[in-house]
This record gives C-alpha cells, structure tokens and sequence, in this order.
C-alpha cells in the first residue's frame, strides 16, 4: 500500500474501491479535448499523463501534468480535466479519503 500520512490530509493510490468518473470517461474526454492547430498541423501526437487528487468529496485538486508530450498537447489535457464533474470518491476502510490518480489522455491523429 502507498500513501501520504499528513494528519487529515492522507492521499491514497491504493484503496478498498478506486475514485470512479460519473458514465463513460473516454466518451467525456473525446468531447471535451480539442486538439490543438500546431500540434495538428505538424503531426503531433503522444500520451499526456495528467495527475490529480480526487477529494473526498469527489472534486478533482491539485492537475498537474506528470509526463507531458508537447506544450499544446499538454494544456489541451490539462484544460479537458479541470472541466470534468466530480468524482464518485475513493473509500477506504468504509470512508471517503483523497486519492491520487493519474489519467493518461491519448492524442492520436488519423
């Protein structure tokens, strides 16, 4: 098991029941992301690894990019998760704890 002790503050990244997205996460992303023209036009593509802190009470704290691709890339991904709704917490031993979580965004061009 891995987390922070800080008091009240714990952040968790191993729990009884992970924080979960409220429907489908990938069609959410898919409406939210836009791709940036520079990134489009020179043929930029890659995975934007976007961490964060789940709160107790579901709101997302603390977006940062952990492994980023390119500036474009980056603040597109960034911008998609500060627009996500809350999340459905992460428990541990029966309560709502902070979790840290990491989501990989996927830019693909066809």
């Amino acid at each position: 098991m891995t987390f922070r002790i800080q008091n009240e503050s714990h952040v968790y990244t191993q729990l009884d029941t992970m924080p979960q997205f409220k429907g489908d996460l990938y069609i959410y992303m898919q409406s939210k992301i836009i791709y940036p023209l520079r990134e489009l036009e020179e043929g930029i593509s890659g995975t934007v690894y976007v961490g964060f802190i789940v709160e107790k009470n579901g709101i997302l704290d603390s977006i940062k990019i952990v492994q980023g691709v390119e500036r474009g890339l980056d603040i597109a991904a960034i911008m998609a998760v500060k627009k996500m709704p809350k999340f459905i917490p992460g428990i541990k031993n029966g309560k709502a704890v902070r979790v840290q979580y990491s989501l990989p965004v996927n830019f693909v061009l066809r």
